[in-house]
C-alpha cells in the first residue's frame, strides 16, 4: 500500500511538471511589412499574414531575409522564432492609347508622367484640349492613373475674320468651308456694282466658301452704262457712261407738224442734248403747224391745222361755190391741207336758164369733186 501511494506521487510530480512545461513554451514577434497578420505568437502555432492591396502595384511574393517564401497574397506558416515577413510588390505597366496626337511613353506605371503632343490639325481647325477616359485635363501631361489610359486630342474650327469694304458680309467670322453671303454697299453715283475680290481673287456671285485664312474682301464698283431708247428722233449714241453727253436729232415731222422739244424719262429738256444719269427713255415731241387760211368773197378762221375741218361763210350773193386753193369744192366745209391755203367765194355774174335735163349750167356749177385740193 505505501508502495502504491509512493507511486501516486511520483506521478503527480511529473503531471505537475508537464503541465509547467507546457504553459512555458517561448513566444516570438512576427513583424510583417507591406501586409496584416503581424504580432506576438507562442512557439509552433501558426501565423497567416495577408498582402496589402497597393495601387497600381501587383503582389509578387513574401520574403523572409531575402529570401521567397511564398508566391500567395494569404500565407499561413508555424512560428518559431522572431521573423519579419516582406510582402514584395512590383508597378503594373498600363497602356496609353492617344487619338489625334502622341505620348512620350507606350505604357507607365500608376502616378508616373506622361507628356502628349498634338497631332497635325484638319484644315480650318486648331488643338483645343485632351481628354483622359473621357475627362477633360489641363495642359498637356497627366498623372499615369491606375489604369489604362485612353488620350483624345480634341479639335475646334478656327474662326477667321471677314473684312468687307465696298459692302457687308452675313458674319463677322467664318469657319473652314463655311457659306458667307456679301451684300453691295450704295454705289457711288454714276456707278454700278461690279464684282467681288477675295484676298485679290475675283468671285462670281454673292457668295463664297470661307478659306483657312482670314479675308479681306473687296467690293468693286465700275462706271454706270445707261441704254438710250429714243421715239421720234434718233441719238448720236444707244449707251453711255454717267455724265456724258448725248445728242439728239429729230426724226421726220409727221405731215402737218413740226418738232417742239424733247423729253428724257417724261421730262422736258431744252435744247438737243443732255447730260446722262440714268437709263433714259427719249421722245421727240412734235406740234401742229398752223397754216394760214386768207379768204375772198367770205369769211372763215385766220389759221388752221392739217386735217382740220373749216367751215366758210360767203359774203357775196348770188352766191355759187368755193374755190380753195383753185380747185372747187361742193359745199361750205374743207378739210385743212398741210400748207397755207387761198379760198374764193364765187358768185353768178350771168343769168343761167335751168333746162331741167341736167346739163344746164346751173347744173354745171353745182359738180362736186371728190378731192378738190
Amino acid at each position: 500500500m505505501k508502495t502504491k501511494k509512493v507511486l501516486v506521487f511520483l506521478l503527480a510530480i511529473v503531471l505537475a511538471f508537464s503541465f509547467i512545461g507546457c504553459n512555458n513554451k517561448p513566444k516570438f514577434t512576427v513583424t510583417v511589412t507591406n501586409g496584416t497578420g503581424g504580432g506576438e505568437y507562442t512557439q509552433d502555432t501558426d501565423c497567416t499574414v495577408i498582402a496589402d492591396a497597393v495601387t497600381g502595384k501587383a503582389f509578387v511574393k513574401w520574403t523572409v531575409d531575402d529570401v521567397s517564401v511564398s508566391t500567395d497574397a494569404s500565407y499561413t506558416f508555424k512560428v518559431t522564432e522572431d521573423v519579419t515577413v516582406v510582402a514584395v510588390f512590383e508597378f503594373v505597366d498600363y497602356t496609353i492609347s492617344v487619338t489625334g496626337g502622341t505620348a512620350d511613353k507606350a505604357a507607365a506605371n500608376y502616378g508616373q508622367t506622361v507628356t502628349l503632343t498634338p497631332g497635325a490639325a484638319d484644315t480650318g481647325k486648331e488643338f483645343d484640349y485632351f481628354t483622359l477616359n473621357g475627362t477633360k485635363i489641363t495642359g498637356d501631361t497627366f498623372a499615369m492613373p491606375a489604369g489604362n489610359a485612353t488620350v483624345v486630342a480634341v479639335y475646334k474650327f478656327i474662326a477667321y475674320t471677314i473684312s468687307v469694304t465696298g459692302g457687308s458680309a452675313d458674319k463677322a467670322t467664318g469657319n473652314y468651308g463655311e457659306t458667307v453671303t456679301l451684300t453691295p454697299g450704295a454705289p457711288e453715283t454714276g456707278k454700278e456694282f461690279d464684282y467681288w475680290t477675295v484676298n485679290d481673287a475675283k468671285i462670281t456671285g454673292n457668295t463664297f466658301a470661307m478659306p483657312a485664312a482670314n479675308v479681306t474682301v473687296v467690293g468693286t464698283f465700275k462706271t454706270a452704262i445707261y441704254n438710250i431708247t429714243v421715239t421720234g428722233g434718233t441719238a448720236d449714241k444707244a449707251t453711255a457712261s454717267y455724265g456724258e453727253t448725248v445728242t439728239l436729232t429729230p426724226g421726220a415731222a409727221p405731215a402737218g407738224k413740226e418738232f417742239d422739244y424733247w423729253t428724257v424719262n417724261a421730262g422736258k429738256i431744252t435744247g438737243s442734248t443732255f447730260v446722262i444719269a440714268a437709263h433714259s427713255t427719249v421722245a421727240a415731241v412734235y406740234k401742229d403747224i398752223p397754216y394760214n387760211i386768207t379768204v375772198t368773197g367770205g369769211t372763215a378762221k385766220s389759221t388752221g391745222v392739217y386735217g382740220e375741218t373749216i367751215t366758210l361763210t360767203p359774203t357775196v350773193s348770188p352766191f355759187t361755190f368755193w374755190n380753195v386753193n383753185g380747185i372747187q369744192i361742193a359745199g361750205n366745209t374743207f378739210v385743212m391741207p398741210a400748207k397755207d391755203t387761198v379760198v374764193t367765194a364765187n358768185k353768178l355774174t350771168t343769168p343761167y336758164s335751168d333746162s331741167g335735163d341736167g346739163n344746164s349750167e346751173k347744173d354745171k356749177i353745182l359738180v362736186r369733186f371728190s378731192d378738190p385740193y
